[in-house]
């Protein structure tokens, strides 16, 4: 799989880092028209090589015999010419063709990098190939050999996609490290995107994360007005497009990467919610997560990256995932060393032995459960230390505006409005945490001079309390009683005075121009 290969190029590169930050010389090639440069002889003499039946290589004779083609232009059709070369483009047999014609390559470099007892001199998944080396001289021992193959068996590189990178620590590149194909210079760059991941010469995945945030927000809002704003659509059924889309956009590759917390991929899932339930940029994160009861990405991809690894050390003793992941495992690097320290922080056990993979399920799971239960216990500390507007004082366990349960039956309009009257996210004058002065800050409604905040308008203003009597059943509330349908005594009723006080207020402010 791709991530297989993501996987090994990533533990490869850091056991070289790890090794007195020794640098990785690799190759990226592009073959020019790569499924159609295929000369049929060359690969059923290949296929016959590699121990293919008859049978089925006389199959394929049949298959690509008497293939004609024709080209249409301004003067017409020409005159048909066989086809000799090319693989069928569409046909899920053509990628196993390829990988069959240059599945010699590695055995014509001479150099690679050394793992164990074996040397790994390319990455192959189908036409995406990449050649490694330990030295600049040993990587242009290998492009010279990659010549000789291309011009024995009929390929040409395209070296406006080939490119070379340098992968290491920091520093400029030295004069030495300078290579070409057949006498044309061939680019050095800092990032490349192999397999749609973007890495980069000190193998970050920043700048991949970031492309995969706008590519999942791109997919959100392709979508926003004709799914995720459909209000027959419950809450939950929403989420799960997020999770099956969006979550799966962004976390492409999470297997290699998925064993650390990066900003960028949480605030994707925070900005969903934000959409979906119409809040203000500046809600405060630990009410999306305890209204939404949703946990961070994080854990999904934690969960990703164990299961993968485990995975892997099931895999035959020869291959190659599993040969780098023991050695990263013994020299205690790059993603074994960050669940360690997770680990530790978390006051979990992790013993890491590959030979006893029960127990390493075991304890990743107990790893994933306490970050999920640490993570919880500091977002509620939060809440309940929270000084802006009530929320410290509603019961959290009444939810209103889950996506993850359909415990609650309560319309996506009314959900939007408990929200933000338990997280006081209302655009009233006064500003908690700002320094307004105070007559920009009072009620612009009523005369009583005092601050216009969540409690005032939801419970005392008296301008509102014919529409707080109509749909709460009194003209004024004590905080008692408000918090009370806060937490689930009359959702249903609150959200509609909020709507209908809501808009009289600003019908009041536009005729009035306060």
């Amino acid at each position: 799989s791709t991530a297989d290969c993501i996987f090994t190029l990533s533990s490869l590169i850091h056991l070289r880092f790890a090794g007195g930050g020794k640098k990785l010389y690799a190759f990226f090639i592009d073959f020019r028209a790569a499924f159609d440069g295929i000369c049929h002889e060359f690969l059923f003499q290949k296929l016959n090589a590699a121990g293919v039946s008859h049978k089925f290589i006389r199959v394929l004779r049949v298959m690509y015999a008497g293939g004609r083609a024709a080209v249409w232009g301004r003067d017409g059709l020409s005159s048909f010419f066989p086809i000799e070369c090319g693989v069928r483009q569409g046909c899920l047999l053509s990628p196993l063709l390829f990988c069959l014609y240059v599945r010699d390559l590695v055995d014509t470099l001479p150099c690679g990098i050394a793992l164990q007892n074996t040397t790994v001199k390319a990455l192959m998944y189908a036409d995406d190939i990449v050649v490694m080396a330990e030295s600049p001289v040993d990587l242009r021992r290998n492009i010279l050999r990659l010549e000789s193959y291309c011009e024995r068996w009929g390929l040409s590189l395209n070296l406006a996609k080939s490119k070379i990178m340098v992968f290491r620590r920091g520093g400029r590149l030295r004069g030495d490290e300078r290579w070409s194909f057949r006498g044309e210079r061939i680019d050095i760059v800092k990032s490349y995107k192999y397999l749609g991941v973007e890495i980069t010469s000190g193998l970050s995945f920043s700048s991949h994360l970031a492309d995969r945030a706008s590519a999942a927000k791109r997919s959100i809002n392709s979508i926003f007005r004709s799914f995720f704003c459909q209000r027959l659509v419950p809450m939950e059924a929403k989420f799960r497009v997020f999770c099956s889309v969006a979550r799966a956009i962004l976390c492409y590759a999470s297997q290699v990467w998925g064993f650390s917390q990066y900003r960028v991929v949480e605030q994707v899932q925070r900005h969903f919610i934000k959409m979906v339930m119409g809040l203000p940029r500046n809600t405060p994160d630990y009410i999306i997560y305890l209204e939404s009861e949703v946990e961070p990405i994080f854990v999904h991809t934690l969960v990703s990256h164990c299961r993968y690894v485990l995975k892997i050390l099931e895999m035959p003793a020869a291959r190659l995932p599993r040969l780098v992941a023991l050695e990263v495992i013994q020299r205690s690097v790059f993603w074994f060393n960050d669940v360690k320290r997770l680990a530790e922080r978390y006051g979990c056990s992790f013993d890491g032995d590959p030979d006893n993979l029960p127990a390493w399920r075991a304890q990743s799971e107990a790893l994933v459960a306490a970050i999920g239960s640490s993570w919880r216990r500091d977002i509620l500390a939060k809440a309940m230390s929270s000084s802006v507007g009530f929320y410290s004082q509603i019961d959290l366990s009444r939810k209103c505006a889950s996506v993850t349960s359909a415990g609650s039956e309560q319309p996506l309009w009314v959900r939007r409005w408990i929200i933000r009257f338990r997280g006081a996210l209302l655009t009233l004058n006064h500003v908690p945490y700002g320094d307004k002065p105070f007559d920009r800050s009072i009620c612009a409604l009523c005369n009583m001079r005092v601050l216009e905040d969540a409690l005032h308008f939801l419970a005392i203003c008296p301008v509102l309390g014919e529409i707080r009597v109509r749909f709460l059943g009194s003209a004024t509330l004590d905080l008692g009683a408000l918090l009370d349908m806060m937490s689930g005594g009359n959702w249903r009723g609150l959200a509609e005075y909020g709507r209908l006080a809501w808009r009289y207020r600003s019908e009041l402010i536009a005729e009035f121009n306060w």
